[in-house]
């Protein structure tokens, strides 16, 4: 089966053997471009843009180091698809920038063959969910000022990680992003996902779950 939730910066569904996904638009390519970081695995290290981060620090506990990770290691879609995986399920993760709650509504009634979730990041990346941080406004690495991105190359990062929420001016540290991965896989409060969170939208029974059905040339 593939999955698909729906948030501000991210889309998952279920859906059967006949369905053609639409990638949803954002409102804006500002608003796509600046949400689609905190799930980059390093695709801008192919597109021409000012913004990469393949160098030192970046990567510093990522055991491949340096990727295009806007993080230290991990970033939030690394660690919703390793709890995920951990679940024991045969499925396949796709995650794409939207802009607003209601696309899943549009995209049910599109694909009667899928079924769809908003996950409410804004509501997740709470004081909540940085409760048990220390630092929750500075960033770990060294930037130029405060909130700037990205990190200053080769510079030495903060050796205490874990305590911090953000790893630069504007993108998690690894510790933030488990945080936050685990909290939309699991809702820690109804608001937090709408009608399913991701643990339940797994567990949805479909006719069919044939994932090489879907035509990812649609997406």
């Amino acid at each position: 089966m593939a999955l698909w939730a729906l948030s501000v910066d991210c889309c998952w569904c279920q859906t059967g053997n006949t369905g053609l996904m639409e990638r949803p638009r954002a409102s804006s390519s500002l608003l796509l471009s600046s949400l689609e970081t905190p799930f980059d695995n390093g695709n801008n290290n192919y597109l021409t843009t000012p913004v990469k981060v393949n160098y030192l620090p970046y990567g510093v506990d990522f055991p491949l180091g340096a990727t295009g990770r806007c993080s230290n290691g991990l970033n939030i879609a690394d660690t919703i698809g390793t709890v995920f995986y951990r679940s024991e399920k045969d499925s396949r993760v796709w995650s794409y920038s939207v802009s607003f709650k209601q696309c899943s509504k549009r995209l049910m009634k599109k694909h009667k063959d899928a079924v769809f979730t908003y996950i409410n990041s804004y509501e997740i990346d709470s004081d909540v969910t940085n409760a048990g941080f220390k630092y929750t406004r500075e960033s770990c690495c060294q930037v130029l000022e405060s909130g700037a991105v990205p990190c200053q190359s080769l510079s030495v990062p903060c050796a205490n990680r874990s305590e911090y929420v953000y790893w630069d001016g504007a993108h998690f540290t690894e510790a933030k992003a488990w945080a936050f991965g685990k909290r939309a896989f699991k809702r820690q409060f109804p608001e937090d996902a709408h009608p399913y969170d991701i643990s339940e939208l797994v567990k949805l029974e479909l006719k069919d779950n044939d994932v090489n059905s879907v035509n990812l040339a649609q997406l």
